[in-house]
């Protein structure tokens, strides 16, 4: 059954603060799947224990699995646009990195690289698809001459969160924010007083909620688009800045990391090992 037909025919039963959920899911439409429940919960006026209530009642088993059910009714209407679909992804990563930037705050990009410099140790944190954005910003400050540890398993970053301190940095991606194993890593961190910096596209996330700096990515993703490279592509220009923020603290001692390790680089190619013969 068509979403819209299933919340009209339980509506005469559903609670004054139920009705809320359902006309802003009806009026929002499909944008309503990339939305998390924090944000759902703001913008009808009612707690989140209402919005889970509402997708229990019209017979979900809870609020991901409805988003699941309205991205899969929309999935077939996505599929027959097969004419044009080159010109629809080249516009959605368009859009991905127009609403990324207008997301930026250049302060808090500034904050999160000093913190990055002044840190004794700077910990990556990622698991599945944002795993991805870790290695890269991994790759990015080291060619600035910056070490830091990628830790994209989550008992690994939960061990590595119980030797933090101070004096640590943890930078947290994930998309959705409320991703658990990420969750309970950064609140042991934070237990252990470390530096938290969050990368997430939800504000309003309980990711989000624990770092001390929130940097928002804005890639859509619908929970049947989990991995999709608007959500990288979003992630990876956050970090591109990241990295070039914290180039410029020290410009000449940037440039000369890069160029040491490009020429590292460099002497693993065939072309460097022949002219060497």
């Amino acid at each position: 059954m068509n979403y819209n037909m299933l919340i009209d025919s339980y509506y005469p039963s559903l609670s004054k603060s139920e009705k809320k959920v359902a006309n802003l899911i009806k009026k929002q439409g499909e944008k309503f799947i990339y939305q998390s429940i924090q944000e759902v919960a703001q913008d009808a006026k009612v707690g989140e224990a209402t919005v889970l209530r509402f997708c229990r009642t019209i017979g979900f088993d809870g609020f991901r699995d409805m988003k699941l059910h309205i991205a899969k009714e929309n999935t077939p209407i996505r599929a027959k646009r097969k004419d044009n679909y080159v010109e629809e992804i080249v516009r959605n990563f368009e859009d991905s990195i127009q609403e990324t930037y207008s997301a930026i705050v250049q302060e808090n990009l500034e904050k999160v690289a000093s913190l990055i410099k002044k840190s004794d140790r700077v910990f990556l944190f990622g698991i599945g698809a944002s795993a991805n954005a870790v290695f890269d910003m991994c790759s990015r400050l080291l060619r600035y001459g910056k070490t830091v540890y990628t830790v994209t398993d989550s008992h690994y970053q939960m061990m590595n969160s119980a030797i933090l301190d101070e004096k640590d940095l943890v930078i947290a991606f994930s998309i959705s924010g409320v991703t658990e194993d990420i969750i309970d890593s950064i609140e042991l961190a934070k237990k252990n007083n470390a530096s938290l910096v969050v990368i997430t596209n939800h504000i309003l996330s309980p990711l989000a909620s624990l770092g001390d700096i929130c940097l928002l990515t804005a890639g859509k993703e619908s929970p049947i688009d989990g991995g999709s490279l608007t959500g990288r592509v979003s992630q990876m220009l956050v970090t591109d800045l990241l990295c070039t923020t914290y180039a410029l603290i020290d410009e000449d001692m940037s440039e000369l990391m890069r160029e040491k390790t490009a020429n590292s680089v460099l002497r693993k190619s065939v072309e460097y090992k022949k002219k060497k013969k």
